[in-house]
């Protein structure tokens, strides 16, 4: 007799398949539901690629940083937030408006005369993609039937997969010819077109329930304090102020999880903080498939460039295998069911503690076992790592989807986005402190980046190898 809190195989009523998705009304959706995910994510790694040139403007390197950690937080407010913008004005009205809030965001940053202003602008532009990101996950619910679930998911999925190989490459030009500015100017204009676009092919929700809702500010405000904590934490000025500031974010975190627990309304749906129950499991499988991957691949271009000397384009296009190999992943295994589903489910931590164990390995060899035969196998297993992710992605997301139920649909599609979010801002966090404190403690005044490498994938690799545990406990 399957557990109450195991993850049920429910076979699905009748079979998707692409050509489906991909015609008439469907795909008019998809593009629009991909469209904000790509607008978030591809203005996301431009912004990171231009950065140095608008600090050579507007000087300010002292917030350097700054503009990712307000980024991210405001993103993760704006995930918050999305679910009550859905449910109050339908997919068609909160699309327009999280596109526009993105707009005003862009604007301000091209506009911006100093460093304070753009981090304004980041913010507000940080507000509006959170929403955009998090609304494709609940409008799924809404315009396509159960079986295309999947299916739009590895869209979704593949859209951050294709910002990783396009955002640079644009942002770089920008910087190339020394107009940043222009590349704010061209994310407005995309996203003009993209409202219209999607307020003609998004259905207007009638039923929407114009009701006020209570914003969970309390909650907000921790998880901001959490996330600012946790980012401290990973400067590695000192080791004494480095445990203070992670004693502070998992005190942020606890007190957290008790406000949202006694909390009528919170960010998450009934039950997803009880030990146990299916969207406790569902969502900590999703945490540690996220954990794993984005932990380890913010440094691979830093540990390729000082430890193999690639050039910093060939080292950031390596590292965006771990993304191709993700959204390749993801299309082939989203029309998986029944036992094949499980299959891939249980095999994608697997394979990314694989390729997370083998980078542990190979990127600290010292120079002598360098050339093409290691290049290629470091490319084969940052591949394999996003491989595993991509198995299992789309299937945990549909099961979180399915778990929810009609009053709680739209919070737990965008809890994906915070989760996702949350794991990506304090697994970068985590990371920083891995190579910080391990780079630091085998060398005596210099940072062996070796050294740093090897822990960071080890604690990577065992963020997979718990979640794998977790899936093959309680997927049935």
């Amino acid at each position: 007799m399957t557990q109450p809190n195991h993850i049920d195989n429910a076979e699905q009523s009748d079979v998707a398949s692409w050509g489906e998705m991909l015609r008439g009304a469907n795909l008019a959706r998809s593009i629009a539901l991909t469209g904000g995910v790509g607008l978030q994510a591809v203005n996301n790694f431009i912004a990171t690629t231009i950065l140095p040139s608008v600090v050579k403007e507007l000087g300010g390197l002292q917030f350097y940083a700054w503009n990712t950690t307000l980024y991210a937080v405001s993103s993760i407010f704006g995930s918050i937030l999305s679910g009550r913008i859905l449910t109050r004005f339908g997919p068609r009205y909160a699309y327009a408006c999280a596109a526009t809030i993105f707009a005003i965001g862009a604007l301000i940053c091209a506009l911006a005369p100093s460093m304070p202003i753009l981090l304004l602008g980041r913010s507000v532009e940080g507000l509006g993609g959170g929403v955009l990101a998090a609304l494709a996950y609940s409008v799924i619910r809404r315009v396509f039937r159960k079986p295309l679930w999947p299916l739009a998911l590895a869209m979704i999925s593949g859209m951050w997969g294709f910002a990783t190989l396009i955002g640079p490459a644009v942002g770089g030009v920008f910087a190339e010819i020394g107009d940043w500015r222009a590349a704010f100017w061209t994310l407005i204009i995309a996203a003009i077109v993209f409202t219209i676009f999607a307020f003609v092919s998004l259905p207007r929700d009638e039923s929407a329930d114009r009701r006020r809702t209570t914003i969970p500010l309390v909650q907000m405000a921790l998880l901001a304090a959490a996330v600012f904590a946790a980012s401290f934490s990973s400067l590695g000025s000192s080791l004494n102020l480095t445990v203070a500031a992670m004693v502070i974010a998992g005190t942020f975190i606890i007190l957290l999880l008790r406000v949202e627990h006694q909390a009528e309304e919170g960010m998450f749906p009934r039950g997803a903080l009880t030990a146990g129950s299916k969207f406790a499991l569902l969502y900590s499988v999703l945490g540690l498939l996220t954990l794993g991957t984005s932990s380890s691949q913010i440094f691979v271009p830093l540990f390729l460039q000082t430890l193999h000397g690639h050039a910093p384009l060939v080292a950031g296009y390596m590292a965006a295998c771990v993304s191709i190999g993700w959204s390749v992943a993801a299309f082939w295994s989203s029309s998986r069911i029944g036992e094949a589903q499980r299959a891939v489910v249980r095999s994608g931590p697997i394979i990314t503690f694989i390729g997370l164990s083998s980078l542990a390995v190979l990127i600290p060899l010292p120079a002598i076992y360098q050339g093409m035969a290691l290049m290629t196998a470091i490319i084969l297993a940052l591949f394999a790592a996003g491989v595993g992710l991509g198995l299992s992605h789309p299937h945990v997301l549909t099961r979180i989807l399915s778990t929810a139920s009609h009053e709680e649909a739209d919070s737990a599609a965008s809890a994906i986005s915070t989760i996702r979010m949350c794991s990506v801002a304090f697994g970068s966090a985590l990371a920083g402190l891995v190579v910080n404190i391990a780079g630091a403690s085998s060398a005596m005044q210099t940072f062996d980046a070796a050294h740093a490498a090897r822990w960071l994938f080890i604690f990577a690799a065992l963020c997979s190898l718990a979640c794998s545990a977790l899936v093959w406990r309680n997927w049935r």
